[in-house]
This record gives C-alpha cells, structure tokens and sequence, in this order.
C-alpha cells in the first residue's frame, strides 16, 4: 500500500534508448470489518445501584487496525466500566492506518432488582375515648425506607379499609405498611394498633385497691 514509482525503459537497434516515469498508487479504501457484542443486560449490585460491565468488540482489517474504541454518547469509555441502573447505547469504532472507519452499537442495560428495606413502626396500644368503642387521635407513626438506588414512595393501608386518620375501633387492626422504589420493587411490613379496655380495677377507689 502506497505510492511506487515506476521506470520504463526502451531501445533500439542503433542503441538509442528511451525512459518514462510512473507512479503505481495502491489506496487502502476498505474499512474494518467490526462486529459488536450482543445487547448486555445485568442486574444491578444489591449493594449498590450499579454494576460492572465487561464487553468488547472484534475487529480485522485487510491492512491492520489501527484503534477499536468505545463510546457513551460522546464519552470515550473503557471495559470493563461501571454502569448505573440504565439502559446505555454504546458505539463501537474501529479505524484502520488509512483513516477508514466502521462502527456498530450495542445496549448495556442495568436493571434495580432489589426491594427498599421497610422499617414498621412499633406497635400501638391504647384505650377507646370515653364512652365510646374506638380511639380517636391514635399516633400511629411512619414507616421508613432505604434502598440503594431511590426510595419512590412509602404508604400504608388498615386492613379495615379506613384511612389511617380515621378512629380506631376497639380490639386489633393491623396496618401493611409497603415501601416502592423507582424501578417497581416493593416490600412490605405489618403494624398492629390494638385498642383495649382499661382492667376494672384502674377504675376502683385507691381505697378499695388496698
């Protein structure tokens, strides 16, 4: 490949002789042949939000290769890299000594697989309002959450169908708490508000109690 210049030479029978010049230019015009990876898909660090990725592509060239490269978007990246719960379209270029260029793409997909960590609040007990067969005004708490990507929301649901503001009527209902992440995971835990009479004998005379 390049530029050979070549001389031609010619005679006669008198012995005159003749010469001519040319140039003989081979042009690499061919790119590399590439092929990408198939499409990746991980789950992502339980630990972390995040996963590391190896990939690679193979390249050959009728010359040789001069460079096989990796982008994300416009960002040269390297493998093995760490990708955050996402979906990524990474190029692939491949460029042989004459400047020739080929490309290809592929996705890297990380995926949150891992429910936030829910926290009840401790149970509740507690005596009806007077003359009456509930509990109004009952601190019940909050549920919290971690997760190692985002939290999306924590609410929670009395299994008599009630708001949880609402009166709490006498004996035990229990309220499931459930945490939801960004990505759909969610767990769940359960609180139990009991509401009970007070023993008679917190009623009677200290006197009598004696």
């Amino acid at each position: 490949m390049g530029t050979t210049t070549v001389t031609a030479a010619a005679a006669d029978s008198c012995g005159s002789r003749a010469t001519c010049e040319f140039d003989v230019t081979v042009v690499d015009s061919e790119p590399p042949t590439l092929t990408c990876p198939a499409n990746i898909t991980v789950d992502a660090d339980p630990a972390g939000c995040s996963q590391v990725v190896s990939f690679a592509a193979t390249a050959k060239d009728n010359c040789s290769v001069a460079s096989l490269k990796y982008y994300d978007g416009a960002t040269e990246i390297s493998s093995p890299r760490a990708f955050y719960v996402g979906i990524y379209t990474i190029r692939a270029e491949a460029r042989d000594p004459s400047g020739n260029i080929s490309s290809c793409t592929f996705t890297v997909t990380v995926r949150d697989k891992t429910s936030p960590r829910i926290t009840c609040p401790p149970r509740v007990r507690t005596s009806p309002d007077p003359g009456a067969d509930h509990a109004s005004d009952v601190v019940i708490g909050m549920a919290t959450a971690l997760d190692p990507c985002a939290v999306a929301g924590v609410s929670g649901e009395r299994g008599d169908g009630l708001a949880l503001a609402d009166p709490y009527p006498l004996g035990s209902t229990l309220i499931t708490w459930t945490a939801r992440d960004t990505a759909g995971n969610a767990s769940s835990c359960t609180q139990e508000v009991r509401v009970e009479e007070a023993p008679l004998w917190l009623y009677l005379p200290c006197v009598l109690r004696q």
